[in-house]
């Protein structure tokens, strides 16, 4: 019965019972799940192929944990085997060799060993482990080796085979089927014949155990006290061997974090007189029984119950005295007999006394677990030793008979039965290091709480799953309906395939509600249903052939039909057209890139239509379009349009339709630098970005031979056409049309780089700092701009390797170096291309004996830049630019500025009009500086005395606040504030005729409203200054009519008097002078003499009367006066002495001094 229960609980047996029960739950529960596009239940295969795994799973773990097992074992072997040699190997000698060939012996076999512990057969490591420690010479082999235990090495290596006999130097260890027992040697505990030594290789051995044994290092120790010590030493050294035990013991606890069962074997017993002979009539299975006593493992005071203990041992002696002495007859013995009991009270004071030192508690170090106090003797040698005579002897002084010396009788006592009954039973009794517990704890935790958690989310996805299915379904009928709503809405002649979008976006999205990739755990979990799956898809490509297809053919026609003969996409959509019914022909990346750039250019800025697009013909093209009848009209008119293009247009329309004529080659990262600025254009502008196709790189990536893949192409497009004629070329032919597709290629190429390089314009230059940054940049021999482009332009047109454009070197006629050319030429054919650009390339070209032109180029707009810099960097700016302005103005000298046009007349163009840019820009700048000046000057030196003096002032306004003549004069006479400023400063950049006069095409930007001031105190002063130095002019008066109701009218002119009563009119001569004629008055006398006069004073009373009356311009220097007084009038007419006359009052009222020119 044992054996089958056994049986029935190995883990083998137990794993194997799991197998089989996950077995069937496979083999039976698969039945209730489908997996797959078909929706179908495992196969019998499958499920077979499943339980194999699961069986060998299960047989690999089997092996690792073996596997595993064998290492940790080998491993511990190793490291045992390697404690075994001893550092002082001379000492040894032949012993220490002659333990290590057997222990290595040993070893080979532990091994391979399994060990029967009647729980099943373990490995060496999963046995418990005890450790026996003590004095050295305290019994503690002699105990082993007379324990009665099984030792697996005994038939074959004798009994002693891992362990020494007389003492162990190191340790022995003892290998049992019940448990390893490790006989420490006795230096380890007392480390007193070399303390570092023997101290560094306990540490040592107490590593090496709790690193294969990290739970449980030990599962107990027993300590071996010899009885023949306690009798014999001092108080003194006693208690130090006590204190040495509680060392090692502390150590062992704190070492292994453990708290262990501690066993003390009070050995060598025999020695006790009268042992021997008071148990000398046990039989072997008394022999085996325990002398001692085990404590209570529930009680705290072991130590306060053993005297108690003892005393019952002591008790059952005496008990058993009185019959053993009658049963001896050797009267020797029988007076041993009797007295052992004493013996053993005596030695009880000496044992309590011991015990309380070395396990006594203390605040320092946690309380040993005592288990117990046992008696015991392994073998029977020695003199025993007899207190009781030796205290008698030495009160008395009486000599001691020498006791009887033993001869060892081989015979153990009371030892089998402590470590079968009592040690190995409490194996379990050790606790486990607390750290390496408490973090298996966790991980034990950790362990389930992942099961948990995957349990709880594996019902989870299963349930979500399941819900998400059935909102699937629910989406696929929801989208079938939203797509015959959109269909219901497609007008059926609505022919803009992008128009089908709405319609084929629920089929689409129905298609893909059970996609595998989008949805790959919906097959995972069971519930994928391939189904409807394929319902959708079918429903989605029987739309896409019925709405979307008709419609993009449609396009394609569409687009065939408005492109005329010379279109570079002519034949590419003609191609992808002919693919639709083609099925021989049919390359799907033909028409998949045709229609993304149709989309791109049709639907800019909307990429999510783009993509739907793109998906619908990618679909189509991955399913077949079907059956496509194609138009034969649009066929026909599309080949009748492709045969009128030469093969050579159209082979290089479709270089530039190719990859490399989209790719764009950016110029403006080559040049780098302020080049964006300084050219006036942006960065995501077009202004420097050409076609990759033109370019050297693009150039060598061309193939124009006979054999280049362009005209291969050429023959397999034939079937384009419908006529085997149509391009069926001779080689000849092919020589000469790939001449004319290269020659096609180099005219464009050069028109390519010259329309590039002829949008390049300097930027106008808005002050003076960007003028002289500019120039500064653009004279920088490294980093210039132009010398920038001039170094692309030659990277990209100078083709021909090998072909240098000839320099001329001084003394070097033209007609010498054009022969030179014309020689270079016959050996090494340019390019069209290389000699349309030679005169730019030829800007950057060096040699040895002469620089580079552009270099003069360089220092010509360095020149320009220190010309401008020094304006820039003076006190004022701006009257620099004005003195610089001036002095160009008024002399022909060459200046930086015109320099720079003399370099620009022999320089190609553009570099040509990109100097004269620069010179006209920096001659804008001086001119704006100029202004600038002019403007504050003015408003200084004019303005402010034309504010101040006559600004609101009469006569130039009617004001009561009048101006004097000395302030009128000062402003507006000849050489006043106004003309003096205007002489010196202004006309200089004027012509005859007040109007801007231009220099190199630009003049200072006078305004208009500014000029006709000018102009207007100009005429003014003519006006007023024409008799003198102050304000005066002389005319003539003649009287118009008078009232019929007065009979006279006088007016008084200062001194001067003018009387009219209806007489003859008579014209009369006048003048007005400004500080002369400054009382006026005119007189109205009625024909019954009643008068009415009015008078005008001041210096300018004159004007005043004019403003009083009504006067107006008749003719050319006629004015008509009508002077009125109280409803009386009188008109004259005065005349003026020339053109220009002050009588014009306009001149004045209309004249207002500007703030600035």
């Amino acid at each position: 019965m044992k054996r089958v229960i056994s049986i029935l609980t190995n883990k083998i047996f137990l794993g194997l019972l799991g197998v089989i029960a996950l077995s069937l739950v496979i083999w039976f529960g698969a039945d209730f799940v489908k997996f797959g596009e078909d929706n179908d239940t495992l196969s019998t295969t499958a499920r077979l192929f499943l339980m194999l795994s699961v069986l060998l799973i299960w047989l690999l773990a089997q092996l690792l944990v073996m596997w595993l097992s064998h290492r940790k074992n080998s491993s511990m072997l190793k490291e045992i085997e390697a404690d075994q040699v001893d550092q002082d190997a001379v000492r040894a000698g032949e012993e220490v060799a002659a333990l290590n060939q057997r222990f290595s012996e040993g070893m080979d076999i532990l091994k391979r060993a399994k060990f029967d512990t009647g729980k099943g057969k373990v490995a060496l490591y999963q046995l418990p482990w005890y450790i026996i420690i003590g004095p050295p010479g305290s019994g503690k082999t002699t105990a082993l080796v007379n324990s009665g235990l099984e030792f697996p090495l005994a038939d074959t290596h004798g009994k002693n085979a891992l362990g020494g006999v007389g003492g162990s130097r190191n340790c022995d260890w003892w290998f049992t089927n019940e448990a390893v027992m490790i006989d420490t040697a006795g230096r380890f505990t007392t480390q007193d014949s070399h303390k570092t030594v023997d101290s560094s290789a306990w540490q040592g051995f107490l590593n090496l155990l709790k690193k294969h044994r990290p739970r449980r290092p030990i599962n107990g120790a027993l300590i071996a006290i010899s009885v023949q010590d306690l009798l014999t030493q001092q108080p003194a050294q006693r208690s130090y061997n006590a204190k040495l035990i509680r060392e090692r013991i502390d150590e062992l606890q704190k070492s292994f974090g453990v708290r262990f069962p501690i066993y003390v074997m009070l050995t060598k017993c025999d020695l006790v007189a009268g042992f021997t002979e008071f148990f000398a009539n046990l039989t072997q299975p008394e022999r085996q029984q325990i002398w001692g006593t085990t404590f209570n493992i529930e009680s705290t005071q072991q130590l306060n119950s053993l005297p108690s203990e003892l005393d019952q041992l002591i008790g059952r002696l005496n008990d058993r005295v009185l019959w053993r002495v009658h049963n001896e007859r050797d009267p020797a013995k029988r007076a041993l007999i009797q007295a052992f009991p004493q013996q053993m009270e005596n030695l009880k004071p000496l044992l309590v006394e011991f015990m309380s030192e070395a396990f006594a508690a203390n605040r320092f170090s946690e309380q040993p677990l005592l288990r117990g106090v046992y008696f015991c003797s392994g073998t029977q040698e020695g003199t025993p030793i007899d207190r009781m005579m030796s205290a008698v002897s030495s009160n008395f002084g009486l000599s001691r008979d020498a006791m009887r010396n033993q001869s060892g009788s081989g015979k153990s006592f009371f030892i089998n039965r402590l470590f079968r009954d009592v040690v190995f039973p409490e194996e379990e009794l050790v606790g486990s290091n607390k750290k390496l517990e408490t973090s298996l704890l966790w991980l034990r935790r950790g362990y389930f709480a992942v099961l948990t958690l995957v349990f709880v989310v594996l019902i989870g996805v299963w349930s979500v799953t399941l819900s998400r299915n059935n909102e699937y379904m629910a989406q696929v009928n929801q989208l079938i309906a939203q797509y015959q709503s959109e269909q219901s809405k497609l007008g059926q002649f609505d022919q803009d395939p992008v128009n089908t979008l709405p319609v084929l976006a629920p089929l689409y999205n129905a298609s893909r509600v059970y996609n595998q990739e989008d949805h790959p755990w919906l097959s995972s979990v069971g519930l994928y249903d391939g189904s409807v799956d394929e319902a959708a898809d079918a429903l989605y490509l029987n739309a896409l052939r019925k709405d979307f297809l008709p419609r993009f053919q449609y396009y394609l026609e569409q687009r065939l039909q408005s492109m005329n003969p010379t279109h570079p996409e002519l034949i590419d959509t003609f191609r992808a057209y002919l693919m639709l019914a083609d099925t021989e022909h049919l390359e799907p990346a033909v028409i998949r890139d045709w229609a993304q750039d149709q989309w791109q250019q049709r639907l800019p800025g909307e990429a999510g239509k783009q993509a739907e697009l793109n998906e619908h013909l990618n679909v189509l093209l991955r399913k077949g379009f079907g059956s496509v009848q194609l138009n034969q009209a649009v066929v026909d008119s599309t080949r009748f349009k492709l045969k009128q293009i030469p093969a050579a247009q159209r082979l290089y329309s479709q270089i530039r339709s190719g990859n490399l004529g989209q790719e764009q080659l950016d110029i403006y990262s080559q040049i780098g630098g302020k080049s964006a600025a300084i050219f006036g254009y942006g960065q995501s502008s077009g202004a420097l970005q050409m076609s990759a196709l033109y370019s050297k790189p693009g150039f060598k990536s061309l193939d124009f031979s006979v054999k280049s893949p362009l005209l291969q192409q050429l023959e397999r497009d034939r079937w384009i056409f419908g006529d085997e004629e149509v391009d069926d070329f001779t080689e000849a032919d092919k020589e000469k049309l790939a001449q004319e597709l290269k020659n096609l290629y180099l005219n464009d190429y050069s028109s390519q780089w010259q329309s590039l390089l002829n949008e390049l314009h300097i930027a106008k230059f808005t002050d003076m700092t960007s003028a002289t940054a500019t120039l500064k940049q653009m004279a920088d021999p490294v980093y210039s701009p132009l010398v920038a482009i001039l170094r692309v332009t030659k990277e990209n047109t100078a083709l021909t390797p090998g072909w240098p454009q000839p320099t001329l070197l001084p003394g070097t006629s033209a007609a010498t170096a054009g022969a030179a050319e014309a020689i270079i030429g016959k050996v090494v054919k340019p390019t069209s291309v290389d000699v349309a650009f030679r005169d730019i390339n030829q800007l950057t070209t060096q040699s040895e004996q002469q620089p580079a032109a552009v270099n003069d180029v360089l220092a010509g707009i360095k020149e320009l830049h220190g010309y401008l810099n020094n304006m820039a960097v003076s006190p004022n700016p701006n009257e620099a630019a004005f003195a610089a302005a001036k002095a160009r103005y008024s002399t022909n000298s060459a200046d930086p500025i015109r320099k720079l046009r003399i370099l620009a007349t022999n320089a190609p163009k553009p570099v040509s009009d990109w100097l004269n840019e620069m010179a006209d820009h920096s001659w804008g700048v001086i001119l704006q500086g100029t202004k600038a000046h002019l403007d504050t000057a003015w408003n200084q030196q004019v303005y402010s005395v034309y504010e101040r003096t006559l600004g609101s002032r009469y006569p130039l306004r009617k004001v009561r606040a009048e101006a004097t003549v000395d302030d009128f004069n000062q402003f507006l006479a000849p050489g006043g504030v106004e003309a003096a400023f205007v002489q010196a400063n202004v006309k200089p950049f004027l012509d005859r005729n007040w109007r801007p006069k231009a220099l190199d095409g630009q003049a200072v930007a006078f305004t208009d409203a500014s000029l006709g001031q000018l102009r207007g105190a100009d005429t003014l002063r003519a006006a007023l200054y024409r008799a003198g130095d102050a304000p005066g002019y002389d005319f003539s008066m003649k009287p118009l009519s008078l009232d019929t109701s007065v009979g006279k009218f006088e007016l008084q002119l200062g001194e001067q008097r003018f009387t009219y009563t209806h007489g003859p009119k008579l014209n009369k001569k006048a003048s007005w002078r400004s500080g002369r004629d400054t009382n006026i008055r005119i007189l109205f006398e009625d024909l019954n003499q009643t008068l009415h006069r009015e008078t005008f004073t001041g210096v300018w009373a004159w004007y005043r009367l004019l403003d009083d009356a009504s006067i107006r311009k008749v003719g050319n220097t006629t004015y008509r006066a009508t002077f009125n007084k109280d409803g009386r009038k009188a008109q004259y007419q005065l005349s003026a002495a020339s053109r220009i006359s002050g009588l014009n009052l306009s001149l004045l009222r209309n004249y207002r001094c500007p703030q600035g020119l």
